[in-house]
C-alpha cells in the first residue's frame, strides 16, 4: 500500500515537472520548456518572449516561479531580454526578486488594472499575509520604460505592505491615473534615477501626486488590500525627476496621529510640474534638500493638517479611522517633526496652478472644535485640537517666487535661515517670509529677500518670533519687516540690512511687541525708516540704527505706542523728523546720545500729548527746522540736555507746550536761525534753563520766552538802539 502511495505521489511529481520544466542534475542548471517562456539558471531567470503566448505570459510566469521556488537568503533575477512590448496585463512581484528591464520598454494596452503591483489580489486581503509590513520583501525592479495608456484611470505602479522595495533607474510614463506610482505601508522604499513623466491626470478634483505615499485607511483611499493605518517609513528619493505632471510626491491623505517617518528627499528634479511638486503631510524626521525645481505652481509644502476648504466649511482627506470607519485609533499626536528643508533651488510661475503660490509652505492648523469631514472616503468625526508644528528648520533655500517665498502658519520651534527669495511677478500680494496662525518661537536670520510685493517679512496673528536677525531685504512694495496684529518679536529686531521698501522699514502695529530694534541699517524707505504705530511697545531700546533718506520720519512711534529708550541711532538726510513721538506716545527712558544730521525738517519732535524721560546727548547739525520741538502738552520728565545742535534753520529747542517742571541745561547750540531757546508755555511748572553754552549773532537773543515760568542764567542782550545814541553822543 505504500509503495503505491509512492508511485501515484511520483506519477502527480512527474506531471508537475512535465508542465514546469525538468531538472538536470550535475550542473545546477534548470531547463524549462519553451512553452512557459524562460529559463533558468541558478538565481536567473531569462525571459523568453518568443516562446510565450505574450511578453505578459512570459514575464509574469518567470516572477511566478521566483514566488513557489523562494528559499531564504536567496534573491532571483527575472532577466527580460532589450525591446519594445505590448503587456496586456498586470504584472505580480513578490518577494526576493529583482525585476531588470534594462532596455525594455513595456506599453500598456489594457483598459483597467495597473501595469505593476505587489502581491496578488486574492493574497492582498490576507492580514496574516500582509498586515503591517507584510511577509514580503526585498523588490527591486531595475531600469525599463513603463507607458502607460491614457484611458485607464489605475496607477501603473501599486505597493503595499511590504520591507525593502526600490525602483533603480526606471522611466514612468502617461497613464489616465490619479497617481503613476501608488505606494502605501512600506518599511524601506528607494525610489532613485527614475523618471516620472507626461502624466495627464484623470481629470477628477482630487490631488494628484505622480509619487503618492499613502495611508491604508479606507477603500476609498487604497482600496483591495490590508486597511490597518500602517505608515510609509525609511524612504529614500533620490535622483529622480518628475516632469509634466500634475504634482511631484508626497500625500494627501491624512489619519489622525499616523506619521510617515524617516524620509530623505534629495537631489530630484521638478520640471513643469502644475501644482505642488512635494506634499509632505504627517512626515517626521524628514530631510528634504538638494532639489531642483524649475517652472511649477508651488514648491514643498510641509503639513500636520489638511487646509480647510470652501472658506474653511469644509474638511477632506482627513481620517480618524481604518477599516472603511468600523474601528478607531488611538492617536498619539507628536508634533516635533525633526525636519530640514535645506538647499533647494525653487523658481515658480504664474501660470501654473497650485493651491497656494509658495516656495516652501509650512503648515499646522487650529481646529477650535469639532468638524465631520467630507468628500469622498472620509465622513470621521475629527477631533478639536490644535495640530500645529514643531521643529522644522528652512535653511539655505534659493527661491524665485510668484507668490510667498517661506510660509510658516501655526508652526513652533524652527527656523528660517539663509535663504535667497526674489518675487519675479508683480502683480501678486505676498511676502518673502510669512509667519502667522499663532506660530511661536520662530528664528528668522540671514536671509535675503529681494522684491517682495507686500512685504519683505511678515509676522502676524498673534505670532510670536525668537529673533529676526542679519536679513537683507531690498526694494518691496510695503514694509520691510512688518509685526501686526498681537505679535511679538521675544528678542530683538537686529542687523537687519533694509533699502528701498516702499513704505516703512521696520514697522510695529496692533497691539505688537519686541524686546529691542538695533543695529539696523535702514535706507531710502518710501515712509518711515522705523514706525511704532497703534499701541505697539518696545520694552528694551531702538538703538544703534542707521537710518537715512526715507521719504518721512526716520524713528516715529505714534498712536499711543512706547520704546523704553531711543539710543545711538544714526539719523541722515531723512525728509521729515528724525525722531518723531506723536498722538500719546511715550518713551519711558531717554532719547540720548543720537547723531542727527541733513534733516529735512525738525530733528526730534515731541507732539500730542507725548512723553520722555530725558532728551540728552544728542548730536544734531544742519537741520531744516528746528533742533528739538516740544508742543501740543507733551512731557519731558527730567531734562534737555547736554545736546549738542549746530546749524538749525529755525530754533535749536523750542518748548511750545509742558505740563512740568523741566531743566534746560548744559547744551551746545550754534547757527540757529532763530532764537537758541524759545518757550511758548502757559504750565505754571517751572523752567530752569542753566549752563547752556550758546553762541549767536551779535544783539540776538539767546532766549526767547514768549510766555511761561522760567528761571534763566542767560541774559539778554543789550539793546541796540540805546547803544547807537550812546555812540552818537
Amino acid at each position: 500500500m505504500k509503495y503505491l502511495r509512492k508511485m501515484i505521489l511520483r506519477f502527480f511529481l512527474l506531471t508537475f515537472l512535465l508542465a514546469a520544466g525538468s531538472i538536470c542534475t550535475g550542473t545546477g542548471k534548470e531547463q524549462v520548456s519553451a512553452q512557459s517562456g524562460y529559463s533558468v539558471d541558478g538565481d536567473i531567470i531569462t525571459v523568453d518572449v518568443d516562446s510565450a503566448p505574450s511578453v505578459w505570459d512570459a514575464i509574469d510566469g518567470a516572477l511566478d516561479y521566483a514566488r513557489l521556488n523562494y528559499q531564504s537568503g536567496r534573491i532571483f533575477t527575472v532577466k527580460v531580454p532589450a525591446g519594445n512590448f505590448s503587456l496586456k496585463s498586470t504584472l505580480h512581484i513578490f518577494g526576493n526578486t529583482t525585476l531588470d528591464l534594462t532596455g525594455v520598454t513595456l506599453t500598456y494596452t489594457k483598459d483597467t488594472g495597473n501595469m505593476i503591483m505587489l502581491g496578488r489580489p486574492e493574497t492582498n486581503k490576507n492580514i496574516a499575509v500582509m498586515g503591517g509590513y507584510g511577509s514580503i520583501a526585498n523588490i527591486t525592479v531595475k531600469g525599463g520604460t513603463w507607458i502607460g495608456n491614457n484611458s485607464n484611470t489605475s496607477s501603473l505602479v501599486r505597493m503595499a505592505h511590504a520591507r525593502n522595495v526600490t525602483f533603480d533607474g526606471c522611466i514612468i510614463s502617461g497613464g489616465g491615473c490619479a497617481h503613476q506610482m501608488e505606494i502605501a505601508a512600506i518599511d524601506g522604499f528607494t525610489i532613485k534615477n527614475c523618471k516620472l513623466m507626461e502624466m495627464p491626470g484623470n481629470e477628477s478634483t482630487g490631488k494628484q501626486e505622480a509619487l503618492q505615499f499613502d495611508m491604508p485607511c479606507s477603500t476609498y483611499v487604497f482600496s483591495g488590500i490590508v486597511l490597518d493605518g500602517t505608515p510609509m517609513k525609511n524612504v529614500l528619493v533620490t535622483g529622480c525627476t518628475f516632469e509634466n505632471v500634475p504634482r511631484g510626491l508626497g500625500t494627501h491623505n491624512m489619519l489622525i496621529g499616523r506619521y510617515h517617518s524617516d524620509i530623505k528627499i534629495t537631489d530630484n528634479i521638478f520640471r513643469n510640474v502644475d501644482g505642488e511638486c512635494i506634499v509632505a503631510l504627517n512626515y517626521r524626521n524628514c530631510d528634504i534638500k538638494d532639489n531642483m525645481i524649475v517652472n511649477c505652481g508651488a514648491g514643498i509644502v510641509f503639513e500636520y493638517f489638511k487646509p480647510p476648504v470652501n472658506d474653511n466649511t469644509a474638511i477632506k482627506a482627513v481620517y480618524t479611522t481604518i477599516f472603511d470607519g468600523t474601528q478607531e485609533i488611538n492617536p498619539q499626536k507628536l508634533p516635533d517633526a525633526n525636519t530640514y528643508i535645506s538647499n533647494n533651488i525653487i523658481a515658480l510661475s504664474e501660470d501654473r496652478y497650485a493651491d497656494e503660490y509658495t516656495g516652501i509652505r509650512v503648515y499646522g492648523y487650529d481646529l477650535e472644535q469639532d468638524k465631520q469631514a467630507t468628500g469622498n472616503g472620509s465622513s470621521d468625526m475629527i477631533p478639536a485640537d490644535n495640530y500645529y508644528i514643531s521643529n522644522v528648520k528652512v535653511i539655505g533655500n534659493t527661491i524665485k517666487t510668484c507668490g510667498y517665498g517661506i510660509h510658516m502658519s501655526n508652526v513652533r520651534n524652527s527656523a528660517v535661515s539663509g535663504n535667497k527669495i526674489t518675487n519675479t511677478y508683480t502683480d501678486s500680494w505676498e511676502d518673502g517670509i510669512t509667519v502667522d496662525a499663532s506660530s511661536q518661537n520662530i528664528m528668522i536670520q540671514k536671509n535675503e529677500i529681494k522684491n517682495a510685493t507686500r512685504h519683505g517679512i511678515f509676522v502676524e496673528d498673534f505670532s510670536s518670533v525668537k529673533t529676526i536677525s542679519g536679513n537683507k531685504i531690498t526694494g518691496g512694495d510695503f514694509y520691510g519687516i512688518n509685526i501686526y496684529d498681537n505679535s511679538k518679536v521675544t528678542g530683538y529686531i537686529e542687523k537687519n540690512t533694509i533699502k528701498g521698501s516702499a513704505d516703512n522699514g521696520i514697522h510695529l502695529s496692533g497691539y505688537c511687541s519686541a524686546k529691542g530694534i538695533r543695529n539696523n541699517t535702514i535706507s531710502n524707505s518710501g515712509w518711515h525708516g522705523i514706525n511704532l504705530y497703534d499701541n505697539s511697545t518696545v520694552s528694551g531700546s531702538i538703538t544703534g540704527n542707521k537710518v537715512s533718506k526715507c521719504i518721512q520720519n526716520g524713528i516715529f512711534i505714534n498712536h499711543e505706542s512706547a520704546a523704553n529708550s531711543v539710543t545711538k541711532n544714526t539719523l541722515t538726510e531723512n525728509k521729515k523728523y528724525a525722531i518723531a513721538l506723536y498722538d500719546g506716545s511715550s518713551v519711558t527712558g531717554n532719547i540720548s546720545s543720537n547723531k542727527i544730521s541733513k534733516n529735512q525738517m525738525h530733528a526730534i519732535q515731541l507732539s500730542e500729548n507725548c512723553s520722555a524721560d530725558g532728551i540728552k546727548y544728542n548730536t544734531i547739525s544742519n537741520t531744516k527746522g528746528k533742533g528739538i520741538l516740544i508742543r501740543d502738552g507733551s512731557t519731558v520728565e527730567s531734562m534737555i540736555g547736554y545736546n549738542k545742535i549746530t546749524t538749525a534753520t529755525q530754533e535749536g529747542i523750542y518748548i511750545y507746550s509742558t505740563k512740568n517742571a523741566l531743566a534746560i541745561k548744559g547744551n551746545t547750540i550754534k547757527k540757529c536761525s532763530r532764537t537758541p531757546i524759545a518757550i511758548n508755555t502757559s504750565s505754571k511748572k517751572k523752567i530752569t534753563v542753566t549752563k547752556n553754552s550758546i553762541t549767536v549773532k551779535k544783539g540776538k537773543d539767546k532766549l526767547l520766552v514768549v510766555k511761561g515760568k522760567v528761571k534763566s542764567d542767560i541774559k539778554k542782550p543789550k539793546d541796540k538802539d540805546k547803544k547807537d545814541k550812546k555812540d552818537k553822543k
